[in-house]
């Protein structure tokens, strides 16, 4: 996984954490609403003061209720989306660092190919000019010989 991948990631991975943040908004307003629309409901009620009370206090009961689970429900699912990310963060760090060896193996591998091939070409480079240099001795050496007859 490249760099941009790693950017990629991050920037959904804030996508996510914006979308859950609004998403809560827009759960906790709906649910003002529905509790600011029952209390509006029961005090414009052709009912007597005491039906109407009893009725809203009822009604608030359920509305706290409700209230109280929807927000232990979504303080819930943001724990486990939040484990879920800080696992696949731990996930995607010990595949960065296992790619990484693996390119650093890689690269040593390489490095100590192009060096024995690099040592087998000073070898071969040695061998032509001791080659070369006996050749050039053994046509002296003729012509010292030729010089001295």
């Amino acid at each position: 996984m490249g760099l941009f991948d790693f950017i990629s990631a991050k920037a959904r991975e804030e996508e996510r954490k914006e979308r859950m943040k609004n998403a809560g908004n827009i759960a906790m307003g709906t649910l003002l609403g529905l509790a600011a629309g029952a209390v509006a409901s029961y005090l414009f009620a052709p009912r007597s003061g005491e039906e109407t009370r009893e009725m809203i206090a009822k009604k608030s009961k359920e509305t706290y209720c409700d209230m109280r689970d929807g927000i232990a429900n979504a303080t819930q699912r943001a724990k486990e989306l939040g484990q879920s990310a800080l696992e696949k963060a731990k996930e995607f760090k010990e595949e960065a660092a296992q790619r990484a060896e693996e390119l650093k193996e890689e690269a040593e591998d390489k490095a100590k190919e192009l060096k024995d091939k690099a040592e087998d070409k000073a070898i071969d480079a040695k061998k032509e000019v001791e080659k070369k240099a006996n050749d050039v001795k053994k046509d002296v050496e003729k012509e010292v010989e030729k010089a001295k007859k």
